[in-house]
């Protein structure tokens, strides 16, 4: 009863119309954007700083962002993180460079206690000193760690559980399956998939889905391969380094495509916006 009176009016016009495109899948709509984002750009007066593409959840970036970077168009993403720096990523992907190549002790390093097994810094400051003297990788210590003076039974345990998750997950690679069975295997068998589904943490369940995204992007990479193309595990790696590698791309002078959920995009104009997801 106390509302000051107020009356609501807009003089801008009825603007462009609203333009529908029904597309097969997100790789396809994706290619769709990009491709109206390039016809539009220095037509009208447009900029890249004028375009913005809305989502749900961050998980649907995957798609928009690997066809920006395949077209090479500077693009930023708002209130949250590119999809190959998310935590969870790095981590699924650690665990598969680590089964591709067990001398990767960056990868390694990043995973042995990932998800918390007990392996700590004290117990890998005394494997790196055992490494250094017998001439060792860390991943051969591991096999050694019965013989690693300072590091404590229960810890050993966990380090010999982890050396035989890996060793049974290489034996896929020499199965020769392809990335995306490696992959939900690793989710499946290492806890890490069920760690976050257990979660009361709301930011978790987004890692579920991004972590699903994933799994997507290894389906997509066996099944568009064509004859010749290595759809190995290695060769998958290589196509995510690619596009992992090439996220930093130069912001032109015409500025930047804005990545947003539509959460973060409250308050927000931009001359030219994409839906995307209204499945």
């Amino acid at each position: 009863t106390g509302r000051r009176e107020k009356r609501l009016w807009s003089e801008a016009g009825d603007g462009d119309p609203i333009r529908v495109y029904v597309a097969d899948n997100p790789g396809d709509e994706a290619a769709y954007i990009v491709g109206e984002a390039r016809s539009l750009e220095g037509h009208e007066g447009y900029r890249l700083g004028d375009m913005a593409v809305f989502y749900r959840t961050n998980a649907q970036s995957q798609p928009i962002e690997a066809q920006l970077v395949k077209f090479g168009i500077p693009y930023k993403v708002v209130g949250g993180t590119r999809f190959y720096e998310r935590k969870e990523i790095k981590d699924a992907l650690a665990y598969l460079r680590v089964i591709n190549n067990p001398s990767d002790e960056v990868a390694l390093r990043r995973i042995m206690n990932v998800p918390r097994r007990g392996i700590g810094d004290k117990a890998e400051a005394a494997m790196d000193d055992y490494a250094v003297r017998h001439g060792l990788s860390l991943y051969d210590t591991m096999f050694m760690i019965n013989s690693v003076s300072g590091v404590q039974q229960r810890t050993a345990t966990a380090i010999n559980q982890f050396t035989e998750l890996i060793t049974n997950l290489r034996t896929l690679v020499e199965a020769g399956e392809g990335p995306a069975v490696i992959l939900a295997a690793v989710l499946e068998q290492s806890g890490y998939l069920e760690e976050l589904q257990k979660s009361d943490d709301p930011q978790d369940e987004s890692r579920v889905e991004n972590l699903g995204q994933l799994e997507t992007v290894a389906a997509e990479f066996e099944e568009e391969a064509e004859e010749g193309d290595d759809t190995s595990l290695l060769g998958f790696l290589e196509r995510v380094a690619l596009v992992a590698d090439a996220d930093q791309i130069p912001d032109s002078g015409e500025g930047q495509i804005t990545l947003m959920t539509l959460h973060t995009a409250k308050g927000l104009e931009f001359p030219t916006v994409f839906l995307t997801g209204m499945e």
